[in-house]
């Protein structure tokens, strides 16, 4: 009988090892943790912890070259992939007769690349997707072997939306695992014209800009909301000095507000209204790392500024 070999980390990870371990003998499949132990997302205990119950043999990974050992090693039939962030080479690829196939949050071609589901709703998308997939040499360019698309809800956050793609991607591996593993998983070619692209964020990029209109400004914080480091932006009210504030929840104030781009016209403890280039947002949910559980209508005062 062939072997699987899976690849992965954070919560999707141990999901999608649990859902393959309900369908694929124990001795037809072998795990490769990534070491992501730093990250605050791990769940490199769990996913040993759960190997051990279930009696999977299971290493540690943190590279490709680790993956090239392991590959050598165990010469599985499939590699099953998800929560790993390099690149595979060609020449890896090469070594498995049954292909890597993985995860990418997003309906492909569309959104290859980097946080598919952050810049979806930045871009303010009432839809998204999940793509089932094999790997191949280009970017998230290879054969499809299942695919879901979601609907988004105009105030979802990121962290409501992350446990649906999660949910989705879990049931496609249910579905396809025997497939996979067998070499006999159905896939159709991507429409390679209709390919866009999406490159990695990095928490600074979370800087809000006061001049968008407020739909922009609502989208942007609630694309980067928990789990991911949030949207932000500054002010130098007070003696503090200028001070970094976190924005985790908003929604667009309802009716038409006029003011500088980026003042604070109201504040009180259920929120604050802060003007946009068009119209205004109400912030609902904020912090400052200096100041932590202060209420939310003491990060600001009423006519406070916030950089644009």
């Amino acid at each position: 009988m062939p072997k699987m070999l899976f690849i992965g980390s954070k919560k999707i990870g141990l999901c999608s090892l649990a859902a393959l371990a309900d369908r694929i003998p124990p001795q037809d499949l072998v795990c490769g943790i990534l070491d992501d132990s730093s990250d605050s997302r791990s769940c490199l205990q769990e996913m040993q912890a759960f190997c051990g119950k279930r009696q999977l043999t299971h290493f540690l990974l943190r590279d490709n070259s680790g993956l090239k050992a392991a590959c050598e090693r165990h010469k599985p039939f499939c590699v099953v992939v998800v929560g790993w962030y390099q690149i595979i080479p060609p020449s890896l690829l090469a070594m498995v007769p049954g292909g890597f196939a993985g995860i990418h949050a997003s309906a492909l071609p569309r959104y290859r690349g980097g946080a598919p589901l952050v810049w979806a709703l930045i871009n303010g998308e009432n839809q998204v997707g999940v793509s089932l997939f094999y790997f191949s040499t280009g970017m998230d360019d290879g054969r499809i072997i299942e695919q879901r698309v979601l609907e988004v809800g105009p105030d979802e956050s990121i962290g409501d939306l992350l446990v649906r793609v999660q949910d989705a991607s879990i049931e496609m591996l249910k579905q396809k695992a025997r497939a996979i593993l067998e070499g006999g998983a159905d896939a159709w070619e991507q429409d390679h014209g209709q390919a866009t692209y999406a490159s990695q964020r990095r928490p600074e990029d979370g800087l809000i800009n006061w001049n968008w209109p407020a739909a922009k400004v609502h989208n942007f914080i609630r694309a980067q909301s928990r789990p991911y480091p949030g949207a932000f932006s500054f002010t130098g009210a007070g003696q503090d000095g200028e001070q970094a504030i976190h924005i985790w929840r908003a929604r667009i104030f309802p009716r038409p507000y006029y003011g500088p781009p980026g003042r604070v016209v109201q504040s009180g403890r259920r929120g604050m209204i802060v003007c946009c280039g068009q119209g205004a947002v109400e912030v609902l949910e904020a912090s400052r790392k200096d100041k932590p559980g202060v209420a939310l209508h003491e990060l600001i005062s009423v006519g406070g500024q916030m950089r644009i």
